[in-house]
């Protein structure tokens, strides 16, 4: 309506032709923080409005056409130019400073009345579009927010999963090479063995020398010997004493071999000493410790049989086949393989009877394996260990692994299980923070729980519940 009555005064008024102008597409008509003066008023054409906003680049703001107003807020404020304002066509505009404006109400009051309704018009559009804009741009910031926690939930556990993924490749590398190293242990072993079983059935046999009475006394103190055991530490040292005032004659390489015989056998060495037989003492000995050492021999080798097959049970080179496994066997044998562990730890285990339940057993002797490592750091290897397993409600299997550590920070608590989580920083220790973490998807994927708490004696427990058939094996 304003450029209609504008164009209508113009063919009557010299003083409304006088200020017209025309603008050639790409120039400027208002430049941003230059000073302005003049209220422009569109009448043909249209214009862009340009801001620069932390860019090196001039963003468009809006786009104008005839019946709006250019510069109106610098015009009333005298504030410098908010934008900058380029005709994107051929552009005819009605440019009028404050006396301009002043007279144009004189002259055309009618005119007058119709340009203040549209300045605040413009005004009231300009900030209705202000405010629509502020409630786009919340959305738009609540949408970004939530996509940026999505991602990061996402990266999350992507990471977690990467990381888990890496582990049981790892895990699986290492169960190959345990059994492989198994398996070569065992044949040396199961052969040295057989040979210990031989010479113990065989010397005996074949060992001369007999006295008046037909009795050797050789075989009878290698025998002896085999079946020998070390007294305690302190009945030793007293004994040794005891001995060592007897026959101060003899050596204490001697006397520690006496401290282990029987009194009978005691006598028969105290008599040929009394003979002055010293040979014949020296034989007698070396054949009691021949006996000793075979049976040395024959206990290592079937610990080491004992290690080779706890070890090929714990590796499981089939990892991923569920079967069917009682987790007592899993808990003896990660506690047989981490025995350097304990050697200083009171350890104590309360197996209930429990049925054999469905699992992976390898993945499992993977997360004894964490927290019972995690719970010696926690006492510096020495303290105790207390494990109980029994039957829980609902048809599970419980497993509670304690310690008589300092506990868990109430802080760390909810932290425990996140990947990456880790205390071992500090103190020569290093740690991934990937065990726990690694051990609570290995129970959900079993579709299982595990809880960690301070116990009320003191220590941490954490505490296992497995279903005795998982319903959907992952």
């Amino acid at each position: 309506m304003l450029v209609e009555k504008i164009r209508t005064a113009l063919r009557d008024s010299e003083f409304l032709t006088k200020l017209l102008h025309d603008y050639k597409p790409g120039e400027v008509l208002i430049r941003e923080n230059q000073p302005n003066r003049q209220l422009i008023i569109i009448l043909k054409g249209s214009v862009e409005q340009l801001k620069h906003y932390e860019t090196p680049h001039q963003v468009t703001v809006d786009i104008m056409g005839p019946g709006m107003m250019v510069g109106l807020l610098s015009y009333h404020t005298g504030q410098p130019a908010f934008s900058t304002v380029v005709a994107r066509s051929r552009v005819s505009t009605l440019s009028a400073t404050q006396r301009h404006v002043q007279a144009l109400n004189r002259e055309f009051p009618e005119l007058g009345e119709v340009l203040q309704s549209l300045i605040v018009g413009n005004l009231a559009d300009r900030y209705r579009r202000m405010v629509l804009l502020h409630l786009e741009v919340k959305n738009l910031s609540n949408t970004l927010q939530m996509e940026r926690n999505h991602l990061r939930r996402t990266v999350q556990e992507l990471e977690s999963t990467r990381n888990f993924m890496v582990n049981q490749e790892k895990m699986a590398t290492l169960g190959e090479l345990m059994a492989g190293l198994a398996h070569e242990i065992n044949n040396p072993a199961s052969a040295l063995l057989r040979s210990v079983d031989f010479l113990a059935s065989a010397l005996p046999e074949v060992i001369p020398g007999q006295n008046e009475s037909g009795k050797s006394f050789e075989r009878d103190f290698f025998i002896h010997g085999m079946n020998s055991v070390a007294p305690a530490t302190d009945v030793a040292r007293s004994r040794l004493n005891q001995l060592s005032k007897e026959f101060p004659g003899l050596d204490r390489k001697h006397l520690r071999k006496l401290v282990r015989m029987d009194d009978a056998h005691l006598d028969l060495i105290t008599g040929i000493i009394k003979k002055e037989n010293k040979n014949k003492v020296n034989h007698l000995l070396q054949v009691f410790e021949s006996g000793v050492f075979l049976k040395s021999i024959n206990i290592s080798t079937q610990r080491i049989q004992h290690l080779v097959q706890s070890l090929k049970s714990y590796s499981r080179q089939n990892t991923h086949i569920w079967e069917s496994a009682d987790v007592r066997d899993g808990i003896n044998d990660t506690l047989l393989l981490l025995g350097h562990r304990l050697n200083h730890v009171e350890l104590e285990r309360h197996f209930d009877n429990v049925p054999n339940i469905l699992c992976m057993p390898g993945e499992l002797n993977q997360v004894w394996t964490n927290i019972i490592c995690n719970a010696c750091d926690a006492m510096n290897d020495e303290g105790r260990l207390i494990i109980s397993c029994g039957l829980s409600a609902g048809d599970k299997v419980f497993v509670s692994i304690r310690d008589s550590g300092p506990g868990i920070r109430e802080d760390y608590l909810s932290k425990i299980f996140d990947a990456n989580f880790t205390t071992k920083s500090a103190g020569g220790e290093f740690g991934l923070g990937l065990g726990l973490a690694i051990s609570k998807g290995i129970i959900k994927n079993h579709r299982g729980s595990i809880l960690a708490r301070n116990h009320s004696e003191g220590g941490a427990e954490f505490k296992i519940e497995l279903p005795l058939a998982p319903p959907k094996p992952a």
